[in-house]
């Protein structure tokens, strides 16, 4: 029960999340381009990146609705 509880409580902030997890990737693009790093390096680089932040504000919110469980 915990865990439906938890991703009810995370209902659409995964679209936030999304965002910046975009701006991170074209973050790394612009800066791929600019290196003149190969395409294929910076394909691999730009979904590292993404998958990093988004992941890292998951976690981020798993933790902060646990922490909110254990107070209550």
């Amino acid at each position: 029960m915990g865990i439906l509880r938890q991703v009810a409580g995370l209902k659409g902030a995964h679209a936030k999340w999304l965002q910046y997890a975009g701006i991170g990737a074209g973050i790394s693009l612009a800066g791929g381009l600019i290196l003149d790093i190969p395409l294929a390096q910076i394909a691999v680089t730009m979904a590292l990146t993404a998958g990093l932040v988004f992941s890292g504000f998951a976690m981020q919110s798993v933790g902060r609705q646990r922490e909110k469980a254990i107070r209550q």
